[in-house]
């Protein structure tokens, strides 16, 4: 009697021991799976993410600056490319460093990453940091070529990214254009810019030269 008791209470304690076990085991075992989980997804999300950004046909918009618009157009249509990376360098050289310099850099890219926006689907900007010489750059889908081709022409033309833009009327036209755009946006608050942040160091820029 005393050995069965003590084989009961043995029993006993050891299914209280397994229970313990398995409640403490199984949450562990639950952890692990979704962590599992949540790395594969955390992987795959990465991976489309690469396979995305790979696909882009990326543009540095300083190299199209002597293209025509037949020459922009055939180019754009032999990439046959929906996604597109667009990069737009800064001011060159010391004078980069210069307030002013900075303000008109922020000032046109602003206008210019609307116009891109007007166009496209999944936009998204840069907002590089003011002292430092890192381009600007968006990316987009467009499914137009045509009208992809007049906007990167328009953008080539407009800001000054060769020397014989700076004379031409399309620089005149698009200078003309930014400025009324960015006046507006200064004086209407329910007027936000596409590219808000790079608006953003406008304000902050013009505030500095007041």
């Amino acid at each position: 009697m005393v050995f069965q008791s003590f084989c009961n209470s043995s029993n006993s304690e050891y299914q209280k021991i397994y229970d313990i076990k398995k409640s403490v085991t199984a949450p562990k075992l639950l952890d692990l799976t979704l962590l599992i989980l949540i790395f594969i997804q955390i992987i795959a999300v990465n991976f489309s993410y690469k396979i995305y950004h790979l696909s882009m046909l990326s543009i540095n918009l300083s190299e199209f600056a002597k293209y025509t618009d037949g020459e922009l157009y055939k180019y754009l249509l032999t990439q046959n490319q929906t996604s597109y990376h667009i990069t737009v360098p800064k001011t060159p050289g010391i004078t980069r460093f210069l307030d002013t310099t900075i303000l008109a850099d922020y000032y046109y890219i602003t206008y210019a990453g609307e116009l891109l926006n007007n166009i496209s689907e999944n936009f998204s900007y840069f907002t590089p940091d003011p002292l430092l010489p890192d381009p600007f750059f968006f990316k987009f889908t467009c499914n137009n070529v045509d009208e992809l081709t007049d906007v990167l022409f328009y953008l080539s033309k407009g800001l000054e990214l060769h020397i014989d833009n700076f004379l031409l009327p399309l620089n005149d036209k698009f200078k003309d254009e930014a400025h009324e755009f960015i006046a507006k946006a200064l004086e209407e608050d329910d007027t936000n810019p596409a590219c808000y942040g790079l608006f953003q160091v406008v304000v902050d820029y013009l505030n500095k030269l007041e």
